[in-house]
């Protein structure tokens, strides 16, 4: 089964988990060429740790160990998820369209 007879919403989600993918290579290159002082690679975890704990309320304050295992959880689980769906959902769009 190859690439052509898979369907639009697959092709999508793994599009778009590619793009994310190669945009997080890409800052990485960034902060460690330059030394982890790009402004979006620094403080990109700790917006999302930040907002966890405003939004979920989980993480005490003096628990720094939780607090990095629910960034760490939230960066490689549920953010490649949450676009896979993201690119999934415009793949059906565009195999429903495409269908017609």
């Amino acid at each position: 089964m190859g690439w052509k007879d898979w369907s639009y919403w697959l092709k999508g989600g793994i599009i778009t988990v590619g793009i994310l993918l190669i945009w997080t290579i890409l800052i990485g290159l960034t902060n460690f060429i330059f030394g982890g002082v790009t402004s979006f690679a620094d403080n990109s975890g700790k917006f999302i740790l930040v907002l966890l704990s405003l939004v979920i309320n989980i993480v005490p304050k003096e628990d720094y160990g939780l607090g990095i295992l629910v960034g760490l959880i939230t960066i490689y689980i549920l953010t490649p998820i949450f676009w896979f769906s993201i690119g999934a959902f415009i793949g059906w769009i565009v195999g429903k369209i495409k269908s017609k």
